[in-house]
């Protein structure tokens, strides 16, 4: 009995439930989903990415004190969303979104997400175009530049909320629907 206990290779259930499992989450182009990036939401996060990151690329290193805390504001912003971007699209390419718990995934919550990703860039941006006309040099190019970015990551925020909002009301409409039968 102990030296069952003390030997190092697993139970051959375990063995093979390991590499069933470890198979599934390794073979990539079988779990990935490849339309995704075929749909407009699929379209919409990749360029959230490409913005996002643009925007924080670009964003001038401001020391000012008085402007050091909208600017701050703005890069807490932009790398946050990169992150959920950057999550997001690593779920939806390793084919692990259908993994994750319901309560994660709701749409309730993904739209929440979207409206405050929505109204902080709307927020970040205008403080950054407000604080750039104190700005010399080139910083104020590049600090109105930034903030173009974060405009257009608040509308595709938006674009990709509307979408996630009308396939909602679509998935209610095909539930709520009653069945009708027919006598032939």
């Amino acid at each position: 009995m102990e030296e069952e206990s003390l030997s190092e290779s697993p139970a051959p259930a375990r063995r093979n439930f390991l590499q069933r499992h470890a198979s599934q989450m390794c073979d990539i182009t079988r779990t990935s989903e490849q339309h995704y990036f075929n749909s407009w939401i699929g379209r919409i996060k990749v360029l959230q990415f490409f913005f996002v990151l643009l925007a924080g690329a670009i964003l001038p290193s401001v020391t000012n004190g008085f402007l050091f805390s909208r600017y701050a504001f703005f890069v807490f912003i932009v790398w946050t969303s990169f992150m959920y971007i950057v999550i997001d699209l690593f779920l939806h390419l390793t084919g692990l979104h259908s993994s994750v718990p319901k309560p994660l995934a709701s749409p309730t919550l993904l739209l929440t997400l979207l409206s405050l990703g929505f109204f902080l860039f709307l927020i970040s941006s205008s403080l950054i175009v407000s604080a750039s006309s104190s700005l010399e040099g080139s910083q104020d190019v590049t600090s109105i530049l930034a903030a173009t970015c974060g405009f257009i990551v608040m509308a595709l925020f938006a674009a990709e909320g509307v979408i996630r909002l009308r396939e909602v009301l679509v998935q209610r409409a095909r539930m709520s629907a009653p069945s009708v039968e027919t006598d032939i």
